[in-house]
């Protein structure tokens, strides 16, 4: 492998480690859930729905969007349903956006402000995406901010009111600083309910839409999620040409490249309730000039924190074929696989409680190099109530599992 391309991949690495947001401890009196849109059709608005269990009211709910990448972000209200659930509908992006960013916020009592970590979506033509999200066109949307930014930046509309402030409005500018830290769990777990089937794992879904138009940012070496000690380390290891004493799955990497661009998105990141439906996608982009041929998948899910040693279970290696189109064009941006987990089910209450984190990282191999993709899933605290604990305390619990079933 070329040093020179290590060191410069390690201090891209480094970056984007340092300058993630650390991950506050979630809430304790509030339960709120969320499954994840994964995909909005362009020039359509769509729905975000989410519950919310609180022992304080709620006096606003926001959902803040925007463009991948851009600076600043819009927002939007979620309006309070009769069975108390969360609909907040977001404008049709136009069509050259190819990824969403959007945080669930809540304004409770007092003005205490809480946030979920960023959610992120592809953007695709209609036939590609789920058609439970799409609403039809509102008579009127109110689109505000928190700071002085211009209008239809990504989105667009004639059925938009854009009410954005002149000045930057530092009252109501909770996204930035102000807002704590909060869990949201997928709307299929039931915290509160023990789970009648014991199935960790569902089968891959492998995308058969094709071709993405993802706009993908040109680094070999890309980190979603919360960046932790263990991947700050592994990021100096590259940086030096290590791998470790046995090299693990380093020692399959070829020569990478930047031509190839592989990225491992896995929503949420953290668990601190058991019944943590996990999505994980995929993605490869070929940024070369010529096609690009697959080769195998290899992983390794590595477990970086135990805390207390011991509590934590060991992650797995393995590797798979693409089971999706193994050519891909100049340009062209594939899901190569997709999956989701229900990882530390409630049915296997209780768990001990530990302080968890494992690094997933994926190495593609191309006909044009080695493309690697890693992200970070943690599980922390006691991951059980007293109903799915059956009685039963953590002491005497099961170890906590990581995500890591492709």
């Amino acid at each position: 492998m070329n040093n020179r391309k290590i060191i410069i991949a390690g201090i891209i690495l480094l970056g984007i480690l340092f300058s993630a947001v650390t991950q506050g401890q979630a809430a304790e009196d509030r339960l709120v859930q969320h499954s994840p849109v994964l995909c909005a059709a362009r020039e359509t608005p769509f729905e975000l729905r989410f519950r919310v269990i609180s022992d304080v009211r709620i006096e606003e709910a926001r959902v803040y969007f925007r463009i991948k990448d851009t600076k600043n972000f819009y927002f939007t209200l979620a309006r309070q349903q009769e069975d108390g659930e969360f609909i907040a509908i977001l404008p049709g992006a136009k069509t050259e956006v190819s990824v969403i960013e959007y945080i669930l916020m809540l304004i409770e009592e007092g003005q205490r402000a809480v946030k979920s970590s960023p959610f992120m979506l592809a953007v695709d033509d209609q036939q590609a995406c789920n058609e439970n999200h799409m609403t039809k066109m509102p008579d009127e949307l109110i689109i505000s901010s928190d700071e002085a930014i211009d209008p239809e930046i990504g989105f667009s509309g004639e059925y938009i009111i854009w009410d954005l402030p002149e000045e930057n409005n530092s009252e109501s500018a909770y996204l930035d600083g102000v807002a704590e830290q909060m869990q949201v769990l997928d709307m299929l777990s039931d915290a509160s309910v023990d789970d009648a089937e014991d199935a960790d794992t569902e089968d891959p879904a492998v995308s058969s839409s094709g071709s993405k138009t993802w706009s993908m940012n040109k680094k070999t070496l890309i980190i979603a999620g919360t960046a932790g000690a263990g991947a700050i380390a592994l990021a100096g290891a590259i940086a030096s040409g290590a791998g470790g004493s046995d090299g693990g799955i380093w020692s399959s990497v070829g020569e990478t490249t930047d031509q190839a661009v592989a990225v491992l998105y896995k929503t949420p990141a953290e668990q601190s309730a058991c019944g943590t439906v996990v999505t994980n996608q995929l993605f490869l982009t070929n940024n070369a000039s010529e096609e690009l041929r697959l080769g195998i998948v290899d992983y390794e899910v590595i477990l970086t924190k135990d805390s207390p040693a011991g509590s934590c279970r060991p992650g797995r290696s393995g590797s798979f074929a693409p089971s999706s189109k193994t050519i891909l064009a100049p340009g062209e941006n594939v899901l190569l696989r997709e999956w989701r987990n229900d990882v530390n089910p409630c049915s296997g209450c209780p768990y001990l409680s530990a302080e968890c984190v494992w690094e997933s990282r994926y190495i593609v191999h191309t006909s044009l190099g080695s493309a690697v993709a890693m992200s970070n899933f943690s599980a922390q605290g006691n991951l059980c109530t007293p109903s799915t604990a059956k009685g039963q305390t953590p002491e005497h619990g099961q170890q906590l599992c990581g995500d890591d079933v492709p």
